[in-house]
């Protein structure tokens, strides 16, 4: 996240106390709405990137289009602007050069189409666009090329799509060193051109119409939303990409020239140059790391049939966290044990997310997964690793790719005073007698009632609190 330069602090932190201050001097009702405001505001001042000696036109449109894209309406961001606007005023009387500030930015927003969303890309659609990258390389020949294109298209907005069509061996220079790469696995000596698409058996408009019509169908095809035209679709999704990787709005509309259709709301960015170089994009567009996520069974199906059926895979299959206890049950005289799942009909798998469709093309009917939001076609919700660990720590058991642990529980050793920090244990200190696996630590548990007690204890649920003396040898 980028952090705001440390010789903004002072101007930033004295305007918001004194904002702060004048807001909660006024009545409840309208103190309410301002503080909402300015903690608005707030939030974004925190991650801006560049200076703010003063409320200008281009900050004040950076935050109108960041929370338009965070996904306030157009009403509850002119509101928050106006709020902001009177407790500014108030605070530093008519006589403010920033009123004006205030007064132009208002009057952009007012110009915006009331028939058209400010933001026409929404998250759904920007995780489809990924999805489809990041599985190019599993697509059928004539679909990989168009993907392919699309890559290289928002890897390198400065080229247009005519000019990557008929790039050629002489001209890859141009492009990012990944894009390079996709480019050279096209390149043949026998053509002229790097990608086949039929460059020397028809006209420049009919290729680039072709090229079009193939992008539009592709994208359309996967439930991406488009506008207009490929080229246009593409320069959206990647101003989109680019703010979100940390560009300000104005950067991302000053190094396209124009207000691409995706997003309106650029409209009201003032265009120029600035002197930081743009974030690069290519982490966020081809990441594509494991990630925990959850899956639920169909009514009447077992564990054990989903185990079965991932086993058969032609692929390898997802690592699977399906947490259980022992349960020991009297059956006459007779005691009997059996491992009762925590959560019955939920199964956690680490996978990456575009190997989730054919994983589910061979168990979408014994299970499905969880979906951000629930929606058929949105996006595959994924669980933080740091989520996972804390539920992990609070069941108190682990799943072999968490090891993870706890500051002081490196060498713990017999006679080590420690104490527990996850399960039904939590809190309770104790000394470990023995070590009976490298993960499963036998503990003797102190009670307030003096009683002692023995435990077997997950490693990583244990941080020591001070140890006994170890004896050396001489």
């Amino acid at each position: 996240m980028t952090q705001t330069p440390d010789s903004q602090l002072n101007y930033i932190d004295n305007l918001i106390a004194g904002l702060r201050d004048k807001a909660i001097s006024l009545p409840q009702s309208t103190a309410t709405n301002y503080l909402k405001a300015l903690t608005a505001f707030e939030s974004f001042t925190a991650i801006y990137p560049h200076d703010i000696s003063a409320v200008s036109r281009e900050m004040l449109a950076d935050w109108y289009v960041n929370m338009i894209i965070s996904g306030h309406t157009r009403k509850t961001a002119l509101h928050y602007i106006n709020s902001l606007s009177a407790l500014y005023s108030s605070l530093k009387g008519k006589d403010e050069t920033s009123d004006d500030e205030f007064a132009w930015i208002k009057d952009k927003i007012k110009k915006l189409s009331p028939d058209m969303p400010d933001c026409r890309i929404d998250s759904v659609s920007f995780e489809r666009l990924l999805q489809l990258i990041r599985t190019t390389e599993r697509l059928q020949p004539d679909l990989k090329l168009t993907a392919s294109l699309l890559t290289l298209a928002l890897l390198n907005p400065s080229i247009s799509l005519s000019e990557i069509a008929y790039l050629d061996k002489d001209t890859t220079d141009r492009l990012t060193d990944t894009s390079a790469e996709i480019a050279n696995t096209y390149s043949t000596p026998r053509r002229k051109y790097i990608f086949p698409l039929s460059q020397s058996q028809a006209t420049n408009k009919q290729v680039l119409a072709r090229l079009d019509s193939s992008l539009l169908s592709l994208m359309r095809s996967r439930n991406i939303t488009v506008f207009t035209t490929a080229e246009a679709t593409i320069q959206s999704y990647w101003a989109y990409a680019t703010i979100a990787a940390g560009a300000t709005p104005c950067e991302a509309v000053s190094a396209l020239g124009h207000t691409p259709p995706g997003i309106p709301a650029l409209t009201v960015c003032p265009r120029k140059n600035s002197s930081r170089p743009l974030p690069d994009i290519e982490s966020i567009l081809l990441s594509n790391p494991l990630c925990w996520h959850a899956m639920r069974l169909r009514p009447g199906v077992r564990f054990e049939s989903l185990t079965s059926r991932l086993h058969a895979l032609p692929f390898t299959a997802p690592q699977l966290f399906y947490p259980s206890v022992e349960i020991a049950r009297r059956i006459e005289k007779k005691l009997t044990y059996c491992n009762q799942p925590l959560i019955a009909d939920i199964v956690f798998f680490r996978s990456r997310i575009t190997d989730i469709p054919r994983i589910f093309r061979h168990i979408g009917d014994i299970a499905w997964c969880y979906r951000r939001p629930t929606d058929t076609g949105s996006p595959y919700a994924t669980i933080p690793d740091s989520a996972m660990l804390e539920f992990q720590t609070a069941i108190g058991i682990f799943s072999p790719d968490m090891d993870l642990y706890p500051i002081g529980t490196i060498d713990l050793r017999p006679d080590d005073i420690v104490e527990v920090i996850g399960d039904m244990f939590m809190g309770h200190k104790g000394r470990i007698e023995s070590i009976k696996t490298p993960t499963v630590y036998r503990l003797i548990l102190w009670g307030n009632n003096g009683l002692e007690w023995r435990a077997d204890i997950d490693s990583r649920l244990l941080r020591k609190v001070t140890s006994l003396p170890h004896p050396t040898v001489a």
